[in-house]
């Protein structure tokens, strides 16, 4: 099955797809991952990882209307993932019970409950139509909101900074920036917090964190 890539944005859409990614099939973004996970090295199964996982289902279900726990139990086919390691690290690691209940919890989460994450996305989104969000970037953001919203087990300030650093290694700045705006937003009208999430020690871009200061 050939890889479906998603078109670099432009300067007036924040990575919109191409006409053509109307096509795309389960299973068919894993080229794009190839080239942009953000994670090297085979290594234990960490909730990081998970996220990231979880990420990518949820990209390759936006658009696909096969049921999403159909999809899952095909995924983690012990068999079939065996043959994802081979071509991208990430899946080094078969996830334990824990890490594989937190996939399933965001997946079917975000599947269940996207007309509600997509309302505050494009609440908080400046005028900005869905349409003109890359998949990637509404991927990212369903997955914060919802770990926000329905994860009590998550800190708020994890999944937010969790979100921005994901999203650098699939956007450009501009489009973490944007990311980043419209969680710091739902998280200061929403929830009455202002959250300073702690940064990684590679740090690049200072504005790519909401702080009381913004």
């Amino acid at each position: 099955m050939s890889a479906a890539f998603l078109s670099r944005k432009t300067s007036n859409e924040f990575g919109k797809r191409s006409s053509d990614a109307a096509a795309f099939q389960l299973f068919a973004v894993k080229g794009f991952f190839d080239q942009h996970s953000n994670f090297g090295g085979i290594r234990e199964m960490t909730r990081t990882v998970a996220r990231e996982i979880s990420i990518q289902i949820g990209f390759s279900l936006a658009d696909n209307p096969e049921d999403v726990r159909e999809v899952l139990e095909r995924f983690f086919d012990k068999d079939y993932f065996t043959t994802l390691a081979v071509e991208n690290e990430l899946f080094a690691e078969y996830p334990g019970k824990k890490q594989l209940d937190y996939i399933r919890t965001v997946v079917e989460g975000t599947s269940d409950r996207r007309d509600e994450l997509d309302s505050y996305i494009e609440k908080y989104a400046k005028g900005w139509k869905l349409t003109r969000i890359s998949r990637i970037a509404l991927t990212i953001l369903r997955t914060a909101l919802f770990e926000v919203l329905y994860m009590d087990d998550v800190p708020d300030s994890v999944a937010i900074n969790e979100a921005v650093e994901l999203s650098k290694g699939y956007e450009e700045q501009e489009t973490v920036s944007f990311i980043n705006g419209i969680l710091g937003s739902f998280m200061r009208t929403e929830r009455g917090t202002e959250l300073l999430p702690e940064r990684e020690p590679d740090a690049e871009n200072s504005d790519a964190f909401f702080s009381a200061e913004e």
